[in-house]
């Protein structure tokens, strides 16, 4: 066993050593907020980023759906134009008007029904918890 004579004085701490310790402490913490705050404006520069690419995409996807759409809309109304022609001589132009509107009638129920289906999808996996469950 170690006597207390064998015990160097340069291994007890002193008071300059607690205060060199609680100064150290203080610049950690001190660095580490500056490393903190250096992170997050890092973090918001890339997520501006991402956001500013992401709108610019969305702003050419929705300029060529916009012309997709104008481009499918004169389309169909040269269809029910050519179906009006077409019909007229056959069984007369109010009943070619009656069929080529009740087929456009359709077609516009059956996409509704579709879109329905998918709003209700979407309520029911993106966002369960707000759905009012029927007793």
């Amino acid at each position: 066993m170690a006597d207390a004579a064998e015990i160097e004085p340069a291994s007890l701490p002193t008071e300059a050593d607690e205060a060199e310790d609680a100064g150290s402490l203080f610049e950690d913490l001190r660095d580490l907020a500056e490393d903190a705050q250096t992170a997050v404006e890092a973090e918001v520069q890339y997520q501006s980023a991402r956001a500013g690419y992401a709108l610019g995409e969305i702003r050419d996807i929705a300029t060529w759906l916009t012309l997709a759409l104008v481009a499918a809309i004169i389309a169909l109304f040269t269809l029910a134009t050519g179906l009006l022609l077409g019909l007229a001589p056959l069984i007369g132009p109010w009943a070619a008007t009656g069929v080529v509107v009740l087929a456009l009638l359709a077609i516009a129920g059956s996409a509704a029904l579709v879109a329905i289906r998918g709003i209700r999808r979407l309520k029911r996996n993106a966002f369960p918890a707000t759905i009012e469950r029927k007793p």
